[in-house]
């Protein structure tokens, strides 16, 4: 693949994320400051949710890579599974949002745009995964940046207009509708497998042999890509219920977040370059891959030690003594790194449609429990942080092992 089009793809996708990252402040001009952190915290729960959308993505690129006859009928019966077991959740979300809600303190009826906000992303994620399978990354990310004008478009329009955070998410949720028909408009000639919006729960009545194992698998990686979130912020979730000087951390997870994002964002022309059909040919771009987020972690982990003071005082007004700097900022970025690892290991797994994919971060969360269970009540946030980048090594030797295994086949 020319870099040229990594270049493209990297340069448009960081447009996409400028657009979405400048909804906050903008709605936070135009908003009363309680709608504003009602649709900040609506947002926040639907990224965690949607977390799971990553592993559709990659089923996606799969089974793009089949041959056409068989490509066809499988993505419009993971279209049709997603959606019928997305139906039953949502459902579920709704009746519970009252209360659920009452403790988070938003509306309950958020719950409305955000249900639809996950339902419009699930045709995103698959029309995503077809381009990204069949190699057309300028236009997957020209997809990232059409739903992020529409969204930010409507969404700041509605805000506008009501000063209303519950309109203003709905109108966002409108937007990423319009987004997928100009999308399939624009790209028609890309042959665009049938988009599925009618769920079917005859699939699950009488499924034949094939569309059990993808309904098992399309549940099982889809809880395990939601585990690797979870596990990679880890780190703050143990330090804030610990109470282990969570003000200083959080500032240190900060940076290390926006690292951890600057290498997600080369996953994506990866799963592209994954071959099905002969996986040791998977084995160099895999290494290019590995490469390029140790370069990047590693060049944060320099300018952190040599600049530290500065760049924390420049992103969070404060700063720190070298020796904080050195033990949280670089132990919080080694702790990002093995997860780039684990999460981009997780999705190729998932692409190859291997056991491994919810295997490893199944038994990663165990190890985690355990870790958490057996945790000195007295634990410094120095200890914390070593007993997590031990658990992130071992997920990142496991990946390794499982990897190579695969390749050797």
């Amino acid at each position: 693949m020319k870099k040229t089009v990594i270049s493209s793809f990297v340069l448009i996708s960081l447009v996409a994320s400028l657009l979405n990252y400048l909804t906050y402040p903008i709605l936070a001009r135009l908003l009363p400051a309680g709608q504003f952190v009602n649709i900040t915290i609506s947002l926040s729960l639907l990224t965690q949710v949607s977390t799971f959308l990553s592993s559709i993505v990659a089923l996606t690129v799969g089974i793009t890579k089949q041959d056409r006859l068989q490509r066809t009928v499988s993505l419009e019966t993971l279209q049709r599974i997603i959606l019928s077991v997305f139906i039953v959740v949502v459902t579920v979300f709704i009746i519970t949002s009252p209360y659920t809600f009452k403790k988070i303190d938003v509306p309950s009826y958020f719950v409305i745009p955000i249900a639809l906000l996950l339902i419009f992303s699930i045709p995103t994620s698959v029309i995503s995964g077809y381009l990204n399978g069949k190699g057309r990354l300028v236009k997957l990310s020209l997809v990232g940046v059409f739903t992020a004008i529409f969204q930010f478009i409507f969404c700041i329009f509605i805000g506008y207009v009501t000063r209303n955070g519950g309109l203003a998410l709905m109108a966002m949720g409108i937007g990423q509708l319009i987004s997928i028909i100009f999308v399939l408009l624009v790209f028609r000639k890309e042959n665009f497998p049938k988009i599925i919006i009618v769920p079917s729960l005859k699939l699950f009545k009488s499924p034949s042999d094939q569309v059990k194992k993808l309904i098992k698998y399309a549940i099982l990686s889809s809880i395990a890509i939601m585990l690797v979130n979870i596990l990679q912020i880890a780190d703050l979730l143990i330090i804030k219920q610990r109470g282990l000087e969570v003000v200083t951390y959080t500032d240190f997870y900060v940076i290390s977040r926006v690292v951890f994002f600057a290498g997600t964002i080369f996953i994506w022309p990866y799963l592209s370059l994954i071959n099905i059909n002969s996986v040791r040919k998977n084995v160099s771009p895999t290494l290019k891959l590995i490469g390029l987020f140790i370069a990047i972690c590693g060049t944060a982990m320099t300018l952190l030690y040599f600049y530290g003071g500065d760049i924390t005082g420049l992103v969070t007004g404060r700063s720190y003594s070298q020796a904080t700097i050195s033990v949280l900022g670089l132990l919080g970025i080694a702790y990002k790194l093995s997860f780039l690892i684990i999460t981009a290991m997780t999705l190729y797994f998932i692409v190859l449609r291997r056991r491994t994919a919810y295997l490893i971060p199944f038994g990663l969360t165990l190890l985690l429990i355990t870790f958490i269970v057996f945790l000195p009540s007295n634990s410094s946030i120095n200890s914390v942080l070593v007993g997590l980048n031990i658990i992130g090594l071992l997920g990142v030797a496991l990946c390794g092992k499982a990897f190579m295994m695969h390749a050797n086949e």
